[in-house]
């Protein structure tokens, strides 16, 4: 009897063992899918906690796509940018300044015009024009400066400048009525010079462009002298001066083309001590010696040019055989067509 009633109570107590598990467990799972969200298997009956956990399945990675940064205000400009950015700068930056006076011209980055004509030279100098800065332009708007032939005299001058450009002056009665001294890079356009010494002259100056200037009735029209060098010369009319142009003193690589160089009283172009230059495509007529004379100089080319009408030679060489070239050049109705 007693047998059967311990036999009783152990039956009992595994019947409510089953039933406390199977209330923890279905407690647990409620919990973990409630937290998820997510639909999952029930767990079959007495099923440890462990087993339960296990047939959870993990939640989804996140897809949203990552936020993509924004720009910070103070980013780095491009090289372009930057182009852009000093161009303008340097756009804003040019002043006009009206001059109605000999002056200097001092201030960089500045086109300084002349509103009227002007007379003579600054009080205690010799020059009236002084540019002393680099990047200036200097437009005369057609106007005169003029003077009364005063020896050692200056209209325009350059000493040691970069960047400047001559446009529309009218230089009258000076020594010399253009000049520039040890100047480089620079631009000489649509000037006349009349009665001057010198209309124009570049002392150890190259690089620089000379273009659709007149010079007439000077001693020379247009004067390089002293390693004066790569220079070029272009479209400029020359005509009643002493000589056209006249390069001298180790004047090379200069180029001399599409001129004008007529009636001059000496010679159109005048070479001596100078070598390497180019005298292309140029009209040199009735000049009152010879058309081309290039002295002790070498290696200098010659062509396609039309000289004509000059009273002694088309083109006359002296002392400069070595290497010379000439061809392709229409030479009539001089005394002698080349002439050495």
């Amino acid at each position: 009897m007693r047998t059967k009633t311990i036999v009783s109570a152990l039956i009992l107590a595994i019947v409510l063992v089953g039933i406390i598990s199977f209330v923890s467990d279905g407690f647990i799972y409620g919990s973990v899918v409630k937290e998820l969200k997510t639909p999952v298997k029930k767990p079959k009956t007495g099923a440890t906690v462990e087993e339960v956990i296990k047939e959870v399945p993990k939640p989804e990675e996140s897809k949203e796509q990552p936020v993509e940064e924004q720009p910070s205000e103070t980013q780095t400009p491009t090289e372009n940018q930057t182009i852009e950015n000093q161009t303008k700068e340097a756009l804003f930056s040019i002043q006009s300044v009206s001059i109605t006076s000999c002056s200097n011209l001092t201030s960089p980055n500045t086109v300084y015009t002349l509103s009227n004509d002007i007379y003579g030279v600054q009080s205690g100098r010799n020059i009236c024009i002084d540019i002393q800065a680099d990047n200036i332009t200097l437009d005369c708007q057609g106007h005169t400066i003029d003077y009364n032939d005063s020896s050692d005299t200056y209209g325009i001058y350059l000493n040691n400048r970069k960047n400047i450009t001559i446009k529309n002056c009218v230089v009258n009665d000076y020594d010399t009525g253009i000049y520039l001294d040890s100047s480089s890079n620079n631009n000489i356009v649509n000037n006349t010079a009349i009665s001057n010494s010198d209309g124009i002259y570049l002392i150890v100056s190259s690089n620089n462009t000379l273009t659709n200037n007149t010079a007439s009735n000077n001693f020379y029209g247009i004067h390089l002298y002293s390693s004066s060098n790569n220079n070029n010369i272009a479209n400029n009319t020359v005509r009643s001066n002493g000589d056209g142009i006249y390069l001298l003193s180790r004047s090379n690589y200069n180029i001399l083309v599409n001129n004008t160089l007529n009636s001059n009283k000496e010679c159109g172009v005048h070479i001596e001590y100078s070598s390497h230059n180019t005298i292309e495509d140029n009209t040199i007529n009735s000049n009152t010696k010879n058309g081309i004379h290039i002295v002790d100089s070498s290696h200098n080319n010659i062509i396609n040019n039309t000289i004509a009408s000059n009273s002694v030679a088309g083109i006359h060489l002296t002392k400069s055989q070595n290497g010379q070239g000439s061809s392709n050049n229409d030479i009539q109705d001089n005394l002698s067509l080349i002439h050495i």
